[in-house]
């Protein structure tokens, strides 16, 4: 059947390619629509202080410092840890050591440690392990499974020393592991947790119990543990999810490759959302420096990803995370995993990087990720499900065709419909499926129609999904121009309490054994559900929405609220990256990895950075982004039989047009204010005569909009994209719907300060106030050539003129006069608008006209006034002047290169015309 790449000749390739659980966390959220769009549900309280501290970490003073004579108080260890931020520490309580003859209990190594942590307030969990072997007449460890009463004793011995003090027990490490428990059995350690947990609760009725620490997090022998009697006895779930635990030499060792993301954090809180929702911890994460390790990191890698995983974490329901290790270990030299050396004095860089990563996040409440580039020229919508489709149902070995097609395996089936039952936008593509107990051929895929055409080689693409707490893994098929099939694990389905959550491919780093690089264009793709574990019958539901494509570097940014203000944290993945972040502030403090600080100024109502694979911490107050809805038609009273969405098939259209202007600014290659802006932030069907079906596509950017009336038409011609009247229509209150027709708004003229901050900016004019300045019928207030005098005009907030002397002193004088309209251009307007610069033309780059006022700006409609705008917070000295399609301002403080820009009116005509800018 056409569109099937997956067929029983592929089956092969689905065979479950379990990679280790190699991170914990998941991703978030994004920064231009998706910044009012939760990627997940993320935390809603600041991180706390104390015990409610999410700053862990394994400083072990107990079992691996080696005290300097009798009268040493640890104070060296837990003093390094409490400077360091942590909160928490994890303590080996080795029962070899603690009963070294039996009946014979030694606490004289614990004591020291134990006091010298609560009394600099780190709580502590006390870990309790292993067996212990006594046959060589010396107490060794052992790896067996314990007799449980000698156990018992052991476990008793240690509780009723601490109680009051060691609030938190965790029992045994890694049973997964053939090393740490002989022959892992599941039925095993279920009996060594259960008789554990009785007997602590017996002792310490407010103790918490915590399983031991899953690395990897294995099923099916944790369902197995559970039905064996685990279920009901610990509190807390542990994870270890080291990055390097496949050791697989060369592959990504960055925690956003795997675990950190969507991928086996989701097979963790699956599994914790179907046995009774219990916290989750990591006990155990980190990275090794060691030279001879197979997936080493340098320092600067460590203290990198260190800060990273927990910036990520910290978005996820991942409560606690304990790094491994404190200090080098002295007795295993391949063991450099530590944020200190073996004296516990050495400071390696990864040190102060979570030092300041604690100052910098306490106290903060996750939002969750946000994406730079969606909106953006280098963003694009793929596939949004809103204009509906037919129901597609596949029982096992068939397929179907429609506007998604399906296929079932043998041992699977699916029913597919597009619905807005639950849509992270308009509608989604509802998924109910089932796979039977079978061979390894079991799995559901959609198959995608033809993808629009890009403007771009995506380096990425990636969908939303609502998942349903099974195990279900979550793959992406790609088939290249080449005819290569190219695969990627893109994650596991989440419970619903996560949210909508991103799932996203990195097309450079496709899985094996199918295909190599991409040979571009891709000409297909399928969203895969495989069925895991094989030996299991299990229903699913889940929902996938928005799939989307981007030309875009690996750049993160997560986003916190603190002190009223925003704090981003933002880092490129193994490269640099310029990254552009909406800001209401004037300036902003960046804050280096290590915490070294700095003040950078905005341009345009954003923050450029350059970032690369160590994370900065911005502070600043970031522009308002509204809550998620569907898109708002057009305001009350104007007639629309037109969809929500824009035509997703036209959307790519508008990219050449914004790159021609725009892309030199993010490439770096020009100094100047956008003609669009960096990101999209509405894409819509707007009313027009003209346009086929009364409708035309619309995009808005924060300096103007986009139009594509005539979809048919010449797309070489500048004008098959154009850019609206908007000035006009905000201050007449008038909305064009046809070359000869306008409607008037029910809400009147714009009441929108015209320049500056959108609120707290009082002294500016509105639109609605340029009326009585502005030229909008041909006699209405004109001007005579007063070319070659100095601007001296001012203009207040309810649109009253007047003059100020002292403003001469800055030397802006009126030049062309324009018959058309009747009125003089600011010389330092007219300067910006005849300005030339690289520009992007089918691909090539020339020197050309970097703004073409005559199509991006048109005529003026005002003269040049002065007034008393806010920007920033901060009161200044703003030059405005009306065109037809844009407003124009000039601010004397701004740095050079900006101080003409193109005022942000595609984001005050959507707030005038739809209540609010985005969509």
């Amino acid at each position: 059947m056409p569109g099937f790449s997956l067929r029983p000749a592929l089956s092969a390739c689905f065979k479950r390619l379990h990679f280790v659980l190699l991170s914990i966390m998941l991703a978030g959220l994004l920064l231009g629509q998706s910044e009012n769009r939760p990627a997940q549900a993320v935390a809603d309280s600041p991180v706390g202080a104390g015990a409610d501290s999410p700053f862990g970490m394994n400083v072990q003073g107990a079992s691996r410092y080696m005290p300097s004579g009798s009268n040493d108080n640890y104070s060296l260890p837990y003093g390094q840890a409490q400077n360091a931020g942590v909160s928490w520490t994890r303590e080996e309580m080795g029962w070899h050591r603690i009963e070294p003859r039996p009946g014979q209990f030694d606490f004289s190594w614990v004591d020291p440690a134990i006091n010298a942590a609560t009394q600099r307030g780190i709580s502590v969990i006390g870990l309790l392990d292993y067996n212990v072997d006594r046959s060589g007449g010396t107490a060794r460890i052992s790896y067996a499974m314990p007799d449980l009463g000698a156990w018992s004793n052991y476990v008793r011995q240690v509780v009723s020393r601490y109680k009051g003090r060691v609030r938190y027990w965790q029992i045994w490490n890694e049973p997964l592991s053939e090393t740490y428990f002989t022959g892992h059995d599941p039925a095993q350690y279920a009996r060594l947790l259960a008789t554990s947990y009785d007997l602590i609760k017996s002792i310490d009725p407010g103790a918490q119990v915590l399983t031991a620490g899953f690395s990897p997090f294995g099923l099916p022998w944790m369902d197995q543990m559970a039905e064996a009697g685990g279920r009901d006895k610990f509190d807390i779930i542990a994870v270890h999810p080291y990055v390097n635990s496949s050791y697989v030499p060369g592959s990504s060792m960055s925690p956003e490759s795997v675990y950190w993301a969507t991928t086996d954090i989701n097979l963790v809180m699956g599994w914790a959302a179907r046995n009774g929702n219990k916290p989750v911890w990591a006990t155990e994460f980190g990275w090794n420096t060691f030279d001879g390790a197979p997936n080493r990191v340098d320092t600067q890698q460590q203290a990198n990803y260190l800060a990273r995983a927990y910036i990520m974490g910290l978005a996820s329901p991942i409560q606690k995370f304990f790094v491994y290790q404190f200090h080098e270990d002295t007795s295993n030299p391949e063991d450099r995993y530590g944020l200190l050396g073996t004296d516990w004095r050495g400071i390696k860089p990864a040190y102060n990087a979570y030092k300041n990563m604690v100052a910098r996040l306490n106290g903060a409440i996750p939002q969750g990720r946000v994406d730079p580039y969606e909106g953006t020229g280098s963003y694009a919508t793929l596939f949004d499900f809103n204009g509906g489709g037919a129901a597609a149902n596949c029982g096992p070995n068939s397929g179907s065709n429609g506007y998604f097609n399906c296929f079932a395996s043998s041992f699977a089936n699916v029913n597919a419909a597009i619905d807005g039952e639950r849509a992270r936008s308009g509608q989604s593509l509802k998924l109910n499926y089932s796979f039977q107990s079978g061979t390894n051929d079991r799995y559901v895929t959609m198959v995608t129609p033809p993808l629009p055409d890009l403007r771009f080689q995506p380096k990425k693409i990636g969908f939303w999904a609502f998942g349903d707490a099974t195990q279900t893994e979550l793959r992406l098929l790609v088939k290249d121009s080449a005819g290569q099939l190219l695969f990627y694990d893109v994650g596991r389905m989440g419970p619903q309490s996560m949210g909508w959550q991103r799932y996203e491919a990195q097309l450079g780093r496709p899985k094996a054994p199918l295909g190599g690089q991409v040979v571009y264009p891709i000409k297909s793709m399928e969203i895969i559900l495989d069925g895991w574990p094989k030996n299991s019958n299990y229903n699913g539901q889940t929902f996938i929405d928005d799939i989307y494509a981007e030309d875009s570097p690996p750049v993160y940014l997560y986003r916190y609220a603190k002190n009223g203000q925003t704090l981003d944290v933002v880092w490129a993945d193994g490269t640099d990256a310029s990254v552009s972040i909406p800001t209401q502030s004037g300036t902003a403090t960046v804050y280096n990895r290590d915490g070294a600080a700095q003040t950078i100024s905005a341009t345009g109502g954003r923050l450029n950075l350059q970032v690369g694979d160590a994370p900065v911490y911005v502070e600043h107050v970031a522009a308002p982004r509204p809550e998620p809805g569907p898109t708002p038609g057009p305001g009350p009273g104007i007639p629309s039989n037109c969809p929500a969405s824009g035509d997703g098939n036209l959307r790519s259209l508008f990219g050449p047009t914004w790159e021609r202007y725009d892309e030199a600014i993010t490439t770096g290659r020009a100094r100047r204010s956008w003609m669009w802006g960096p990101q999209a932030f509405r894409f819509v069907q707007e009313p027009y005569d003209e346009a086929p079906g009364g409708c035309r596509s619309v995009l808005y950017w924060d300096k103007s909009r986009m139009e594509i009336t005539q979809p048919n038409g010449n797309r070489g011609d500048k004008y098959f994209v154009t850019n609206g009247l908007l000035a006009r229509e905000l201050i007449s209150g008038e909305i064009q719907l046809g070359n000869n027709r306008t409607v008037p708004a029910p809400q009147g003229a714009a009441q929108i300060p015209a320049a500056g901050d959108g609120s707290n900016n009082p002294k500016a004019p509105t639109y609605a106030a340029f009326a009585r300045v502005t030229t909008l019928k041909v006699t209405d207030n004109t001007a005579p050539n007063r070319a070659g005098q100095t601007v001296i005009d001012t203009l207040d907030a309810g649109g009253n003129r007047g003059t100020n002397g002292v403003l001469a002193s800055l030397n802006v004088r009126l030049t062309n006069y324009v018959e058309n309209t009747r009125h003089n251009i600011a010389d330092v307007f007219w300067q910006f608008m005849i300005s030339r610069g690289p520009v992007k033309n089918n691909g090539i780059w020339a020197e050309g006209d970097a703004v073409d006022w005559p199509y991006s700006i048109g005529y003026p409609l005002s003269e040049p006034y002065w007034a008393k705008v806010t920007v920033g917070g901060v009161e200044r000295d703003v030059l405005i002047q009306v065109f037809e399609r844009r407003v124009l301002t000039y601010t004397p403080a701004n740095q050079d290169g900006f101080k003409v820009e193109m005022g942000n009116i595609g984001g005050h005509y959507a707030t005038w015309r739809y209540g609010r800018a985005e969509g």
